[in-house]
């Protein structure tokens, strides 16, 4: 073999033996979210744009988060407690818009629609990872985060909220108007019937609040439709824990 074989040889084993495989990313993306700070965590996984597996998109479905500043488990445990909370702030709204008034994305000038179009961009991000993460605890999480996003925003742009954030009733105004818009209705359909297949189907020993949010979901599938009605019936749902689906 000649020398320029030899040489070619060895650059193209050196090449290959460099290369990392599938898991020695995830693995390097997991160590670098453990300390990473919130500036830094979406550079930890962005490795793995191109994989699709369950386990990539838990790790883009955290480094989201932790990029919004929310890292440890006790950031969601009190909110989510909240869906237990029936009417807490507001006339008969359920435990949910309580849970979506502590569970947004929120940065920035949200009068300012630059601003609302980022926060709902970063929801849409999560729940589109999170849901594909093969995790009940992720899409749950990620599902309200999108609800109580897409309110808070809607109350920033339609109902003139004075304050840093929206109160419930201001929430409860927002609801008011996206249930008489379908493209909102829609949307907060086919969340819906996302987090209901992925939450709340065989799953076992449930939460309190994950039981409550599931009857939620599931009287809103159950009245049947499209995701625009069965938006609509989960928004009336949200608002009024009494009102009763067509």
């Amino acid at each position: 073999m000649t020398l320029r074989l030899l040489l070619l040889a060895a650059l193209t084993l050196t090449v290959f033996s460099c290369q990392k495989n599938d898991q020695d990313l995830l693995h390097e993306a997991q160590s670098c979210l453990n300390t990473a700070p919130a500036s830094e965590a979406r550079n930890c996984v962005s490795e793995l744009a191109s994989m699709s597996s369950p386990q990539a998109n838990r790790l883009k479905c955290s480094a989201v988060f932790i990029s919004e500043g929310y890292r440890e488990a006790s950031d969601f445990i009190n909110a989510m407690d909240k869906l237990k909370d029936d009417g807490e702030g507001c006339a008969n709204c359920s435990g949910t818009l309580n849970a979506m008034n502590a569970l947004n994305f929120s940065q920035g000038d949200n009068t300012q629609a630059d601003a609302r179009d980022r926060n709902i961009a970063v929801a849409n991000e999560a729940f589109n990872v999170c849901s594909n993460a093969n995790s009940k605890g992720y899409t749950q999480i990620s599902s309200l985060f999108k609800l109580g996003t897409t309110t808070s925003m809607w109350a920033y742009e339609f109902t003139g909220v004075a304050g840093a954030s929206p109160t419930p009733a201001e929430l409860e105004a927002a609801l008011a108007s996206m249930i008489a818009d379908p493209e909102a209705a829609e949307t907060v359909g086919e969340v819906a019937i996302v987090a209901h297949q992925s939450v709340c189907q065989g799953t076992e020993s449930p939460s309190e609040s994950t039981v409550k949010f599931c009857e939620e979901l599931g009287v809103a599938l159950n009245s049947g439709g499209t995701a625009e009605s069965i938006g609509a019936c989960l928004l009336n749902k949200i608002n009024d824990k009494d009102f009763v689906c067509p």
